[in-house]
């Protein structure tokens, strides 16, 4: 297992508009998470604060994040110990199933 999971993204526009399927794979694996600060994973990240975030294609930002983990491995992995269980009560389409649902619901009628 590794001590820092990484998740390198450029910047695009499509990053800002869904979060990547890495990202719940990489919060599930309970190990500390660096990771690009795109929107999409922002407004996740608020929920569980579970990954350390860097401005998107700034490698000098990413390197300082992983330097980060690296250097507090052992406050960072206790705190992210939880991530998979947090994720699970909180983002899974089980807890929006009335939401995804209404949505649906909405559009056959229109």
């Amino acid at each position: 297992m590794a001590n820092v999971v990484v998740c390198p993204d450029k910047n695009n526009e499509y990053s800002n508009l869904i979060v990547h399927l890495k990202y719940f794979d990489s919060v599930a694996s309970n190990r500390p998470l660096v990771c690009a600060g795109f929107d999409s994973v922002k407004e996740i990240n608020v929920i569980g604060n579970f990954a350390r975030l860097y401005k998107p294609s700034d490698l000098d930002d990413m390197e300082n994040q992983i330097r980060y983990c690296l250097e507090n491995n052992s406050m960072l992995l206790d705190s992210s110990r939880y991530n998979r269980q947090i994720m699970a009560e909180t983002l899974t389409y089980r807890n929006f199933k009335d939401q995804i649902l209404s949505i649906s619901l909405k559009r056959t009628v229109v």
